[in-house]
């Protein structure tokens, strides 16, 4: 496996670790409205 493969393989694994936290802490939010997490809804 080239280096270039290995670097664009790791990229993706982050890239799709961000997105699984990122839907998991969206639904955290909209769970418990309580607190804001700066949806964007009210401009904050």
């Amino acid at each position: 496996m080239n280096a270039q493969m290995q670097t664009f393989i790791v990229m993706l694994m982050v890239l799709m670790a961000l997105i699984y936290v990122a839907i998991k802490a969206k639904k955290r939010l909209t769970s418990k409205n309580n607190s804001c997490g700066g949806c964007g809804k009210c401009g904050h």
